[in-house]
């Protein structure tokens, strides 16, 4: 196949729904010869902060020299960045040979009549490019959960990685932080230390006990590790408690916690044996990025685009936001699954943001912006319905004084930024700002 073909065949099998259990996945690998067992493998678990934490740790290896590959999910601006070798994406044409191999493995099962869901191929896929590119390492970000996560596959596991735990995908996981915990802690293999973000006492409880039955040491991250000194366009300057600053090529107030976690990992991996040095994670620290995650992009107004789709990511978000523009009106352009916990984020999102505009995400799972609009009224006294994201973004964007917060959804983020680029090169921004009707409604939506 080629890449057209590749991404038609997955696109056709993408209504198989979420089915966790890791049967289906390594009855698939089988069949394409098991590329899985030739790599060594860290896998990240987490809530929250996940992509960013592999953003930095493949930049660090790559600083490093190491031949690593890494897998995150979901993409936010195309199918590609999901797959990367070092902390370039993979070729279209190296995806279609990976995805050929997928493919051949899947009819393969189907003969059996066992049809993997579109997440399983996916992953599949970043399996079969990291070995036919040579990668003797993989980065993997768990989509969902843990122990049947399809990424949990992996074999030779170096390192387990677990971001901070909060309530999120309940319907699979569970409705407590201990129970979703039970989930996450599932990547922790035999002899396989974890290093752990700032947990509860009872969910590092969780964490703990799990290391103690596969024989594994935990590595809890203390708090205040690193502390932010300044957030400039260029990055993070970030203060350790001992030795000179890391620039941090991300943005948000939240990375400090995350930039902590990778450090202590790309530490652990040196213990692993790994020719990390400082002078690597400082590198790969300075060169990491993970688009859509408090992104910047233009000046008037400045648009931070971030995927909090959770209230814990809603919080870091927000806090990020106060951070970075103390005094500055922030107005938000918001679109949420309906599956999701919005009056929670909308009520956090209130504190920082004076207006909101409601748009409707993409999606058989997208809430209807009115829905939305008519649930912020209890928070907000400005808001906006703007069904179409687009015109949620043109509204928006002429408040050329103001900090437009484009959140509550990583689904949208893709069509949001090619809207506010496009809006620059219109030079609208000065021309739109004082034209009537623009200002999200006070006192209802509309």
């Amino acid at each position: 196949m080629d890449f057209l073909e590749s991404m038609q065949w997955l696109h056709g099998q993408r209504d198989r729904g979420i089915r966790p259990g890791l049967d289906t996945m390594q009855a698939l690998l089988a069949r394409m010869g098991n590329p899985q067992k030739g790599l060594q493998s860290i896998v990240v678990a987490g809530t929250n902060g996940k992509g960013s934490v592999c953003a930095m740790l493949s930049a660090v290896l790559e600083a490093a020299g190491c031949s690593a590959g890494t897998y995150t999910s979901p993409a936010v601006f195309q199918l590609l960045e999901q797959y990367k070798l070092g902390t370039s994406c993979c070729t279209a044409e190296q995806f279609a040979q990976a995805c050929t191999l997928v493919r051949q493995g899947a009819e393969a099962l189907a003969r059996d009549g066992i049809y993997p869901t579109g997440f399983e191929l996916e992953t599949a896929a970043a399996f079969a490019l990291f070995a036919q590119q040579g990668c003797g390492l993989a980065v993997l970000e768990c989509g969902m959960g843990g122990d049947l996560d399809a990424v949990n596959v992996a074999e030779n596991r170096l390192l387990a990685v677990i971001t901070p735990i909060a309530v999120d995908h309940t319907r699979f996981l569970g409705d407590t932080p201990e129970e979703i915990a039970r989930h996450k802690a599932g990547i922790v293999t035999p002899g396989c230390p974890l290093v752990t973000a700032p947990q509860t006492p009872a969910v590092l409880s969780v964490l703990e006990d799990a290391c103690a039955a596969a024989g594994s040491h935990c590595i809890p991250v203390p708090e205040g590790v690193l502390t932010m000194l300044e957030d400039t366009p260029k990055g993070m300057l970030l203060k350790p408690k001992e030795g000179g600053p890391y620039l941090l090529g991300l943005h948000g107030a939240y990375q400090c916690g995350n930039a902590a976690v990778a450090l202590e990992a790309c530490r652990q991996l040196a213990k692993a044996g790994l020719p990390i040095s400082d002078g690597d994670i400082r590198r790969g620290f300075a060169a990491a990025r993970h688009p859509g995650r408090f992104q910047l992009l233009g000046e008037a107004p400045v648009f931070v685009l971030d995927g909090a789709h959770n209230p814990h990511g809603m919080d870091a978000f927000c806090t990020g936001l106060e951070q970075m523009f103390p005094g500055r009106e922030i107005l938000a352009v918001m679109g949420v699954f309906r599956d999701k916990a919005y009056d929670r984020m909308l009520q956090r999102l209130s504190r920082t943001a004076s207006g909101l505009y409601a748009v409707t995400a993409p999606g058989a799972r997208g809430l209807d912006a009115r829905q939305l609009g008519a649930a912020a009224e209890a928070y907000f006294s400005r808001v906006r319905v703007e069904p179409d994201p687009v015109q949620g973004i043109r509204e928006a964007a002429r408040h050329s004084d103001a900090v437009i917060a484009v959140c509550g959804s990583l689904s949208f983020l893709a069509e949001a930024a090619a809207e506010i680029n496009k809006v620059k090169e219109e030079s609208v921004y000065g021309r739109r700002k004082d034209q009537a009707g623009g200002a999200p409604a006070a006192g209802g939506h509309r």
